[in-house]
């Protein structure tokens, strides 16, 4: 049986979908997340950014054959419209187990 810990990993694996132009589907790309607490959490939601510091301040890594640096987060995002996004709702949701209308609904 799987317990919880107290103190979780300090960061976590997700799959985000992002959506690519003329594909019926999202592509599956793995990303290496940073774990907030709540109280983390809300300091970080709140705090003012671009998109690729979002990202980065969010993970640590992802599964592609790229390397991980500013240079290469902001290609993504400036090639994949939706990506920012797509990481944004996949590390809130993996964070807080709530989808995005659970959250709204919450506020």
């Amino acid at each position: 049986m799987t317990k919880i810990k107290l103190i979780p990993d300090p960061t976590f694996d997700a799959t985000v979908h992002i959506p690519v132009p003329g594909k019926e589907d999202p592509t599956p790309v793995r990303f290496t997340f940073k774990h907030r607490n709540t109280d983390e959490l809300q300091k970080f939601i709140r705090k003012e950014r671009s998109d690729v510091d979002y990202v980065l301040e969010a993970c640590e890594g992802w599964e592609l054959d790229d390397a991980w640096n500013r240079k290469n987060v902001a290609a993504l995002l400036n090639t994949y419209h939706a990506a920012a996004r797509a990481i944004a709702v996949t590390y809130l949701t993996e964070l807080t187990g709530m989808q995005p209308r659970e959250r709204e609904e919450t506020r």
